[in-house]
């Protein structure tokens, strides 16, 4: 919102009249974490109950979500990029960014592209100076790279201050972990100006297009459930903690975290050791049901433990 469930624009006001816009999937940056992946822990995770009551969903389920297939019919589909506008690449424009290329005196290693939109490129990076206490994630960053021109370079940096706020007004608060992480911020400079650059955590593509594979005709219930549930708690966080009121609610804005070791390992990265989850699978109950209502009734069930596997959501800030 961020996950999870990238990476991304949301545009955010504080109580006390103060309004910025915010992003890691800007309005018009809704595809920069289209291809993303995200590191698993601590994610925006919610409730994979099947059942209709949500009253044992007290329990904060800080594990993974996921993508589910109930039947054939209801994979998800993956659909082609596009790319920038090369016309773009001009003073006040993008960043030309080539893979190898390094930033911030040797730290961020360009390791490939993983988006786009209106107001940046994303790239993830391989972190070379991953502070001490952060080893147990993986070294990889998201690094969003904005045009030069000073009207986005003034947006930019009210998206940092908005950002520095969320991830300092509470630590100790669990639900902080459920808002997109701003991990560090820099400036390269290069032939089209100074361009802001913020590293983010590593995030999967936004809910919109969760939404497209399945082809608009509705995610699975208990992912929607787990996904409902992780947005309020984000929200919660940013007013109770931060002062701050999110006005621009959307599902390009809520990014779905999928398990990154299979991305490491096609970045030919070493994964790092992921405990299996320990969730119960929810139980089923079909009696009063008819042959079709009790496997359709599996089915879910089967689904929904899956999805306790995989993915989880976040809410960009």
């Amino acid at each position: 919102m961020g996950s999870n469930t990238n990476s991304s624009t949301l545009k955010s006001k504080e109580k006390e009249l103060e309004t910025a816009r915010g992003s890691v999937n800007s309005d018009e940056d809704n595809k920069d974490s289209a291809d993303n992946s995200s590191d698993n822990s601590g994610e925006f995770s919610a409730d994979n109950n099947n059942n209709e009551s949500d009253d044992d969903e007290d329990e904060d389920d800080d594990g993974e979500e996921a993508e589910e297939d109930s039947d054939a019919t209801d994979e998800p589909q993956q659909t082609a990029e596009e790319e920038e506008d090369e016309a773009e690449y001009i003073k006040g424009g993008y960043h030309p960014v080539s893979i190898g290329d390094v930033y911030s005196t040797g730290r961020y290693h360009v390791l490939r592209k993983l988006g786009w939109g209106h107001f940046s490129t994303v790239w993830l990076a391989k972190d070379q100076k991953q502070p001490q206490q952060e080893q147990q994630s993986p070294p990889v960053v998201a690094l969003k790279i904005v045009k030069s021109a000073q009207h986005y370079s003034e947006t930019a940096i009210d998206e940092i201050k908005l950002l520095e706020k969320v991830v300092n007004a509470n630590p100790n608060n669990q639900n902080r972990r459920k808002i997109v992480e701003l991990k560090d911020w820099f400036k390269i400079k290069g032939p089209n100006g100074s361009h802001v650059t913020m590293a983010f955590e590593v995030l999967g593509p936004n809910l919109l297009t969760l939404i497209r594979q399945y082809h608009h005709r509705g995610i699975p219930v208990p992912i929607v459930k787990r996904i409902m549930k992780q947005v309020l708690q984000g929200l919660q966080y940013l007013h109770d903690e931060c002062h701050i009121i999110h006005t621009d609610l959307k599902p390009e804005n809520v990014l779905i975290c999928v398990d990154v070791d299979e991305t490491l390992q096609k970045l030919g990265l070493a994964p790092k050791e992921i405990e299996p989850s320990t969730a119960t699978p929810p139980t089923v109950t079909t009696t009063g049901m008819s042959k079709s209502q009790k496997k359709k009734a599996r089915q879910k069930a089967s689904a929904a433990a899956k999805a306790n596997k995989q993915t989880s959501t976040k809410n960009d800030m």
